[in-house]
């Protein structure tokens, strides 16, 4: 089961990504976009389950305010 969701996640998302990444200059695209990935399944999960109440009963737009700069500077500099 874990090697079929690493696949899917893989060609669907991760590598998408990378690409993406990739094409804007950096050089280790393939980190950042598993960061990235990581970072927005963490903050699903634990949004959805109420496993951390405050961020559960933050406002969406609110947290992506938040998450923003490291977002940032997870992406090439010079992009944004």
């Amino acid at each position: 089961m874990r090697d079929q969701v690493r696949e899917i996640m893989g060609s669907r998302v991760v590598e998408p990504l990378a690409a993406e990444l990739a094409a804007r200059g950096a050089s280790d695209a393939d980190l950042r976009a598993e960061v990235l990935i990581a970072m927005a399944i963490g903050v699903s999960l634990t949004r959805g389950s109420g496993t951390l109440p405050t961020l559960a009963g933050t406002p969406l737009d609110e947290v992506l305010a938040v998450l923003e700069p490291a977002v940032d500077a997870l992406q090439p500099r010079g992009s944004s």
